[in-house]
């Protein structure tokens, strides 16, 4: 299950090399399950209960990663009908125990490390060769390849201790890389993670090659008491093999590796930073373990050497535009080396899309992303890739925007600026609005980001207009903001009418449309009859009232306080619990942006109800008729007092009312006063202290500012109550 994963997909190419009959699924098709299918190997695209119909519990198993959720339909049948079940790391474990296993671990840069190893022993036509790694290069295609059936074979393995399985290897050489706390979603404690680094010391039988620098790794080696041989690699560090970093600051760094008896130089074409000379270090030494000349490994690394897909993946962009670099840093130390590395290449500004890989991993270290995205000038940031892990709240993209928002005010020199983006998909309205010549845009994390690519590739930018709409006084790019309705008729993509815009505001990636503001011939009130008023889409809401009053009109008193024009007023049919703005309309007024053509719309037409209009949903609203009944001013005056006492007093905020509809049988403000969320903030933006649904903000806000912090109070409310709540304030984008 999930077979078309790198790790599931080599492991699936040693099993039918052994012998087995191999099948497997996974949600989507890719490059590696056409590479098993041409192999042999039978693959269904999805997940499927039936797979469980044809298995036999007394001869097949079931392997499946750790992305399968443990209660998917599929993997409840094949327990229910008693298969045994095993993860990707407990069965190559299994099956390495049986041939010469070369183990790298660590918390990163081991499949880097493990490819170098492959390549240079394959390079030197190491005998019986065979390797299984958690990613495919330009020199080693697929993610396992060689004779792992053969006796005497030789298996180069990515060792993963994410799932503790690393415990489980009996290694002839392990080689450790370093050891940063991670994975806390599987391991209860820090002692607990590093204890499966402990097994595999004391279970391997050849060598031991860690990490001298590291000083994790090297704690636990010390530590250990095992019968391997241990040796040392390190460039700060006294160790057995030397690294002189005789170049670290070009895109092409040099290294030489100096032991007691000899030494060998190396380089690392187009794969830049200190971090892949490290790794280099490493491979040099495990393989002169086995029996290759210090010499010979360092020039074959210099000659084969590559870096695995999505580990500084360069891509162009269609017409050289900019450059990408697609990178599979997920742990803030990754991220620093990755931002290092970017650094020197060639740009005018580096701007980042960081997709965070697990709720926990995020919440876990939240404080540290920021500061390990120092060099950017950017960081978008999509919503977490949860590899099937349940919401953690603090730990989404919206407290992840909190911490780089508050590392901003703390350190605005440095600290990259962050933008919030609610889909993946709308990050590439933010770039096609913001990306220039000569960038370099940096594609980070774990997950499914790279799906990206092919539309950034060929990503055509558009000149959009930075505009304020909103009484939230916030910013965002838009392809146009026009008063013209016929320029408007004619513009191609998505449209959108506003008004005063009191209940929106343009979201932070920005809206990829136009936008019509009603001109102002459409603000008036003309009287039909002694009791009807035809009132056009752009007038004030107060402007309405107050004719209202001095003509003694009686029937919209209630709505005293609502902010907006009246085209805002029927499109979100807003209103109180004494009534609603549909309550009084005879007839509405529409254009069809698409053609051009006016209608007259009954009320019934509207189908209205609360805070909803489907009957006004993509029409342009120009004027209303509405039925009032005959009053005095005096009469109104008290009642449009009654009103404004019963409502909040949004005077003094800058604010767009209240920000969620009420759940049925629950009240939002009530929701979010228990879950804690009054006085909540981020940036300049917050929950006041008075309401729990309103959002006020001041100056120096952004729209990334208010959209995370409404994504944090319905997280928060979630956590505290499981009922999401519905937004009723507007985000375009």
């Amino acid at each position: 299950m999930g077979i078309g994963g790198v790790g599931m997909a080599g492991l699936a190419y040693i099993l039918h090399r052994f012998g087995w009959t191999v099948s497997g699924c996974d949600s989507q098709e890719n490059s590696n399950i056409r590479w098993l299918e041409e192999l042999g190997v039978a693959v269904s695209i999805g997940h499927s209960a039936t797979h469980a119909e044809s298995f036999d519990p007394a001869t097949d198993i079931v392997i499946y990663t750790p992305a399968v959720s443990e209660e998917s339909e599929e993997l409840l049948a094949f327990k229910q009908l008693g298969v045994a079940i095993y993860r990707r790391g407990r069965v190559l474990a299994e099956l390495s125990k049986h041939r010469k296993l070369v183990a790298v671990c660590g918390s990163h840069g081991k499949t880097t490390t493990a490819t170098y190893l492959a390549a240079l022993l394959q390079a030197a036509n190491y005998p019986s060769l065979a390797w299984c790694i958690g990613g495919s290069s330009r020199t080693l295609p697929h993610p396992a390849g060689g004779a792992p059936e053969a006796q005497d074979s030789l298996i180069v393995t990515e060792a993963d201790e994410s799932d503790g399985t690393l415990a489980e290897y009996s290694p002839f050489v392990t080689v450790i890389t370093n050891v940063d706390l991670d994975h806390i979603d599987h391991f209860e404690s820090e002692a607990a993670f590093a204890n499966v680094f402990t097994k595999a010391v004391v279970a391997t039988q050849g060598f031991v090659f860690y990490n001298a620098d590291a000083a994790r790794a090297s704690k636990i080696v010390a530590e250990c008491d095992c019968s391997a041989k241990v040796l040392s690699y390190g460039a700060e560090k006294p160790a057995d093999f030397a690294l002189k970093l005789v170049d670290y600051s070009s895109v092409s760094p040099r290294g030489e590796i100096i032991t007691a008896n000899s030494s060998a130089c190396f380089t690392l074409e187009n794969m830049p930073g200190k971090h892949n000379l490290y790794n280099a270090a490493a491979a040099i030494a495990a393989a002169s373990a086995l029996g290759v000349s210090l010499n010979d490994a360092a020039t074959h690394l210099s000659n084969v050497a590559s870096l695995p897909a999505r580990r500084f993946e360069h891509f162009e962009h269609c017409t050289k535009l900019f450059k990408i670099i697609s990178d599979y840093a997920h742990h803030p130390e990754e991220i620093k080396a990755l931002i290092s590395a970017a650094k020197l290449v060639p740009a005018k500004r580096i701007v980042a899309v960081f997709q965070p890989h697990r709720y926990s991993r995020t919440k876990n270290f939240i404080k540290e992303f920021p500061e390990a995205f120092i060099g950017c000038d950017e960081v978008i940031i999509p919503p977490v890739y949860s590899a099937s892990e349940p919401l953690i709240c603090g730990g989404t993209n919206a407290s992840l925007y909190a911490s780089f928002r508050k590392a901003k005010e703390a350190d605005p020199a440095t600290t990259p600026e962050p933008i919030f983006a609610a889909t993946l998909e709308s990050v590439l309205t933010y770039l096609r609005f913001t990306l220039r010549k000569d960038d370099l845009l940096l594609l980070v994390g774990a997950g499914d980001i790279i799906k990206l690519l092919p539309e950034l590739q060929h990503l055509q930018p558009i000149e959009g207009e930075l505009v304020q709409l909103g009484s939230y006084g916030t910013k965002g790019y838009v392809v146009k903001l026009t008063e013209n309705i016929d320029e408007f008729v004619k513009a191609e993509g998505p449209k959108r009418v506003v008004g005063h815009g009191t209940n929106l505001f343009v979201s932070g990636t920005g809206y990829e449309g136009t936008i019509l503001r009603l001109p102002k011939e459409y603000s008036f009130i003309k009287a039909i009859s002694e009791t009807q008023l035809e009132v056009g889409a752009a007038t004030p809401s107060a402007t309405v009232l107050n004719y209202c009053k001095e003509h003694g009109l009686s029937g919209l008193e209630y709505m005293s306080g609502i902010p907006g024009n009246v085209g805002g007023w029927l499109a979100m049919n807003a209103g109180t619990r004494q009534g609603a703005i549909c309550d009084v309309v005879k007839s509405v007024t529409v254009l069809d942006p698409a053609t051009g053509a006016q209608e007259e719309l009954s009320v019934e037409m509207l189908a209205a109800g609360y805070h909803c209009c489907p009957g006004l949903v993509d029409k342009i609203v120009l004027s209303c008729v509405i039925e009032l009944c005959k009053s005095t001013p005096d009469a109104i005056s008290a009642e449009i007092a009654s009103a404004k006492a019963k409502r909040f007093d949004f005077s003094g905020l800058r604010t767009e009312g209240s920000v969620f509809r009420n759940p049925p049988d629950a009240i939002a403000g009530k929701l979010s006063d228990e879950a804690g969320c009054k006085g909540m903030r981020i940036g300049a933006v917050r929950v006041i202290e008075q309401h729990g649904n309103i959002i006020a903000t001041e100056s120096g806000a952004t729209a990334s500012d208010v959209a995370a912090l409404i994504q944090c109070v319905r997280e928060k409310v979630y956590d505290t109550h499981q009922i999401l709540l519905d937004q009723e304030i507007v985000m375009l984008g």
